[in-house]
Order: structure tokens, then sequence, then C-alpha cells
């Protein structure tokens, strides 16, 4: 990242947070934006963008026209300094010179997102969970769709080809295939039951599948007290596959972590703190509490509300379009399976033009995986990072989230080795302090005896 071009912007951080969130005169002006920039071909080289004093808002990890095939990123690096980045920061005006996918015609490209065998292994671990507990959304979730009074589940499904060959896909009001169809997945052989008095459309070769968001949150401060989401716990079966998801990503998860704690150490130092404190499930690798996975829906022009600090996200699957748009900035990446993008999204409305899904390779198919975009966010809610403020260890799991007082608070093994050490310590001194003692008594002793004779003799 420290050799990737930096653009500067003209907005403060403060600026872009003063605004109302999702005014209807800033949706609007976004709006028009996006269709500016229908016909600008995305950027699809990494890059970094600032805002007027040096602070962070886009960090993107795409391709990279230098020789660096490393996929980890570097450890060790100092932290990135505000003056560094403005000295090399260029007009944001110049983001898209010599950055395009038409500009990248040497050699010698290479790739700074997320590594192929981790994309897939990302992508179907979410199939497998998907298949245990079916996506909904709430219609006033206008990320997604249009906004409604009702927050019942999502009305639509998503039309897949399954195997080569097959039309794309694309929405359809559900009402004309019934409401109820479930998600053809790896898994449980319920996922594939649909309601006694409902048949699945007459197309040969087709599949419709379910849409939705995940919530999966260590933390949400739901009525002034602290618990995981709703995503999180569930049924056993729900909870297993939860647990099973985290285990078959933790490689993700790390890759991901080591990048942020380079471009934001400070962050990074914080919400590690307070995952030691606020988590649930052990089988996530932190530092973030809060992860959202939007299955298979379009993403709408949005700023997000309650989310405070940098935000990680990257899609999977298989499909074509879907570019990253932060019309703040006028700046359009390209944003294919295993691209990363962190970003203030708190600060800057974003969002992803539309996309189409492709079929899968026959060897996937096999494995009844579908297609689409599964995209990955990692993120802290601001309420969550204030509760957890200077908590213990555990302290979700052992007050159930400040419900209960803390009975006991059992010390962490270095804590217990000096406690031990202490005691070791404490009982040597004693025992030195009472020989010490003994002996003094002896020697008092014999003295006493030796005057005692002496005084006979005499």
């Amino acid at each position: 990242m420290r050799s990737v071009e930096v653009f500067v912007a003209p907005q403060s951080l403060q600026q872009l947070a003063d605004r109302p969130i999702n005014g209807e005169k800033d949706i609007t002006q976004g709006n028009q934006v996006m269709e500016e920039l229908k016909k600008q071909p995305a950027r699809c080289q990494s890059c970094v963008v600032v805002d007027c004093n040096g602070r962070i808002l886009v960090a993107y990890l795409g391709l990279r026209s230098e020789s660096n095939t490393q996929h980890n990123p570097p450890r060790g690096l100092q932290p990135f300094r505000a003056t560094d980045l403005l000295r090399r920061a260029k007009p944001i005006s110049e983001l898209y010179e010599n950055a395009t996918r038409k500009d990248m015609s040497s050699p010698d490209q290479y790739y700074d997102g997320l590594p192929e065998d981790m994309c897939k292994r990302q992508y179907e671990a979410t199939q497998r969970m998907a298949a245990y507990n079916q996506p909904s959304l709430s219609r006033r979730d206008v990320r997604h769709i249009d906004g409604a009074e009702d927050d019942g589940p999502d009305p639509r499904l998503v039309r897949l080809p399954h195997h080569p060959g097959l039309v794309l896909s694309d929405y359809r009001p559900a009402d004309e295939i019934g409401t109820r169809a479930r998600t053809v997945l790896e898994g449980r052989s319920r996922s594939k039951v649909y309601p006694d008095d409902w048949q699945p459309p007459k197309e040969v070769g087709v599949i419709w599948e379910r849409t939705g968001v995940y919530h999966h949150c260590h933390a949400c401060n739901v009525e002034d007290v602290i618990s995981p989401s709703k995503n999180m716990t569930g049924s056993g079966i729900h909870a297993g596959g939860v647990r099973q998801f985290f285990l078959s990503t933790k490689e993700v998860t790390i890759f991901i972590a080591e990048i942020f704690k380079q471009l934001f150490p400070q962050e990074y130092k914080t919400y590690a703190g307070d995952f030691e404190s606020g988590i649930w499930i052990p089988e996530d690798r932190g530092p973030f509490l809060c992860h959202a996975t939007v299955y298979k829906l379009q993403v709408h022009l949005r700023r997000e509300e309650l989310d405070v600090g940098p935000t990680i996200s990257f899609p999977t699957g298989y499909f074509k379009g879907g570019a990253i748009i932060f019309t703040d900035l006028r700046a359009k990446f390209e944003y294919s399976a295993g691209h990363i993008c962190f970003s203030m999204t708190h600060h800057l409305y974003h969002a992803v033009e539309k996309w189409e899904a492709i079929p899968c390779p026959p060897e996937v198919a096999q494995r009844r995986i579908t297609p689409g975009r599964i995209s990955t966010v990692h993120f802290m809610h601001l309420n969550t990072l204030q509760e957890l403020k200077d908590k213990p260890r555990d302290w979700l799991v052992r007050t159930n989230g400040g419900v209960n007082s803390v009975i006991h608070q059992p010390p962490n093994p270095k804590q217990a080795a000096r406690m031990v050490k202490r005691k070791e310590r404490e009982a040597d001194q004693k025992e030195r302090r009472v020989r010490k003692e003994t002996h003094r008594d002896e020697v008092q002793a014999r003295q006493v005896g030796r005057e005692a004779k002496k005084a006979r003799i005499e």
C-alpha cells in the first residue's frame, strides 16, 4: 500500500460528517452524480484517497502495475502519516488517468485484493451458512430496496442460472412465483422445501433464490442492553452454521485485519480491545464486532447512520458489473470479486452499480453453488464502542451484556502466573523470616545459658 498513488479531496472529514445523514437533497445530488458516472470507466488500480487534512477517506485494493507479487500485507511498517500522504497526493481530478482497465496493458500487473482461493472459500462458506438460515430483508432498508411502512421480508427473489449457458439473472416480484421459495444450496435438504400449494416456475435449469441481509454482530445496543444480534443466535442448527462460517473464513478475517492494522493503527488498537470485551462467538478472529452480509442484493446510495470509523467491504461470487461509487468524491472503483475497500461510510455517500450474475464454472456448479454477488462488510457501531470502553475481557459473556453483576472474574493466564509467583515469593519470605527469628531465639537462649553457667562458677 505504500507504493500506491494517493489523491486528495477538497473536503475535510468534519465537513462531510456535519451534513444531514441521508438528506433528500444529498441523495438527489448523489443520484445525479451516479448517472453522470455511468459511462466513466472505473478505476481498477489500487490507491488511497485522503481529505484536505491528510486523513484517509478511502483505501482501495485492486490491481497494481509494479513488481510486487506478495499477497500477504507487509508487517512491521510505520503508521501512515498525514503529512507524508499529503506530500505524495495528487488532485482527485486525476483519479482516472492511466488507471482503468484499458490502461492496464502492461504484463507487469499484480493484484492487491483478496487471493482467489480465499474468495472462493468465503463465497461457498456464506452460501453454506445461508442454507441453515434463510436471508431476510426489511422493506424499510432503503440501502437495498425502496422504503415501505411494514417490516416484512423482502417481497422479491433473485432469479439465477445454476450452470453455464443459461440466461443471466434479474429481479422479479415474488407474487409472480409465490412468496416462500427457499434457497437451493448445499446443506440440509429442507432448504429446498416449497409450500404445499405452490409450484416452482416452469423454467428448465433455472432456480429462484431468496435474497437478504445478515447482521452478525457480537454486541448490539438494543434498548440499553448489549446483546448479540438475532442472526448470531437463532436455533441450534442456525447457531452451529454461524460458528462454522466464522471458522471457515478465519483466514480471510486475519488477512483483512493485517491490512486494517497497517492503515488505521489507532482504530485497530481500540477495536481489538473492545473485541476482547464484547466477543460472543469465539471462532471470530476480530477485531470488528459487527459484520454484515449483503446476500445477492443491489446496493443503493446511502450513508451509514450508526457506524463509526472505517468500514471494510469486499464482494465475492460470480457476477459482472457492480462498481462501487463514492459520490462525494466522484470516485468510481472497479469492484470485482476480492477487491477490498476501506472507507469512511458514516461520512461518505456510497453505492454499488447494478450487477448481474454470470454462470459458475462447471466444477463449482457441481457442488450446488449458485452464482451471484455476496458482499461482506466489517464495521463498528458507535454506541457499541462507547458501551464497551474500559470493560474487562469477556465482559459480554460474563455479565450477559451488563444484565448481571460480575460474580467471579477469573484471571487471565498471565495474571494467574503472576499471582502464583507472588504467593511463592510471599511463602519464601515468610519461611526465611521464621528461620531468622528461630535462629535469633536460639542465639539468645545459648547466650543466657552461658551467662548462667558463668554465674554459677563464680
